[in-house]
């Protein structure tokens, strides 16, 4: 005797707006090179009950099953009483049986049309840009675009200076422009639409069967990997980069947040103002390239950097500024010891 029991929903909700219908949230999981035996035990012993979906992406596998609560029942032993409760769980149902329950997983063929096209958009992101699948970070180190205003590619430390207007103004608006559309996003960064507009938004809501032989409906699929941040992160050749996180809400993007230039030493570029997340006066490097690079930048900027003298051996750079009126106007040497 097989008993199913009801797959909660969730409700999706977004800040200020009206409540989005309720769908249930289906779970897709990974089980990474394995067999068919191997899937359907994951899906058992997985969480609860209702419909799952287990993939293996690396051999582009997706398989759907239904897990549910199943009777086993055995002829009962003498002396036994009917309908009362046995020591382990076991029930006693009526005069000759004695039944216990267990969980159990079965395969429900056919993965629904909606579920397999975002699977095949994740597996073509990871054919594309494995990275970008497995850890949710989009990287990309090319000429930066151009610039309309100046005709020239941007500068990354300007665009860190400038912010929150300026060049940084304009870079953003040409991102957030790029990621509004799927090949926008793939220009931006080589399978970026995909994981986006065929993986991710898609995944919202798709159109599945939830019970054997009963009717199609709606839900949402509650994937294994992050569907609601992506880490964005775009470099020039020497090794400035700038980074932004790209947050989703309800199937569509929701905003691009800035999180600063970096050098090649990691070290954050300031912005002229002060404005957080550009208003450090601090910066360290190991080596020397990387600490006359960052200063070279700021020199750029109309900024006074101090003659840098070698650092003894068991220490290295630091880079100090000083701000006037909220206005970083000069910077000084100094070696500081190891760690």
């Amino acid at each position: 005797m097989k008993v199913l029991l009801a797959i909660p929903a969730t409700v999706w909700l977004a800040c200020g707006a009206p409540a989005a219908k309720a769908l249930p949230v289906v779970p897709v999981m990974e089980c990474p090179s394995c067999t068919e035996t191997a899937m359907r035990n994951m899906a058992k012993n997985t969480g609860g009950t209702g419909v799952k979906f287990i993939y293996d992406l690396p051999h582009n596998v997706i398989r759907k099953y239904e897990v549910y609560w199943d009777l086993d029942c055995q002829p009962e032993g003498p002396g036994a009483k009917s309908g009362a409760n046995d020591v382990g769980g076991e029930t006693d149902i009526g005069d000759d049986t004695d039944c216990g329950s267990f969980k159990a997983a079965d395969p429900f063929p056919p993965v629904d049309a909606d579920v397999q096209a975002t699977f095949n958009a994740l597996y073509h992101t990871w054919q594309i840009n494995p990275a970008l699948a497995n850890t949710g970070k989009a990287e990309r180190v090319e000429t930066p675009p151009i610039d309309y205003i100046t005709g020239q590619p941007f500068d990354y430390s300007k665009v860190a200076w400038d912010y929150p207007g300026g060049s940084y103004f304009r870079f953003r608006s040409y991102v957030l422009n790029a990621l509004k559309s799927k090949g926008g996003a793939n220009d931006l960064v080589p399978g970026l639409g995909d994981e986006m507009y065929g993986w991710n938004f898609d995944s919202f809501e798709v159109g599945i069967v939830l019970t054997p032989g009963g009717p199609g409906g709606s839900a949402s699929l509650g994937w294994d990997r992050n569907t609601g941040l992506l880490q964005l992160t775009l470099c020039n050749p020497n090794g400035d980069c700038v980074e932004f996180e790209v947050h989703f809400t309800q199937g569509a993007l929701s905003n691009l947040d800035y999180r600063g230039v970096f050098g090649p030493d990691d070290q954050q570029y300031p912005s002229q103002s002060g404005a957080a997340p550009g208003q450090l006066l601090h910066w360290e490097f190991r080596l020397g390239s990387d600490a006359d690079w960052f200063g070279q930048n700021l020199q750029h900027r109309g900024i006074i950097v101090g003659v840098r003298n070698p650092c003894a051996a068991g220490s290295h750079y630091a880079l100090i500024g000083a701000r006037v009126n909220g206005i970083l106007q000069s910077s000084t040497w100094q070696c500081v010891l190891n760690q």
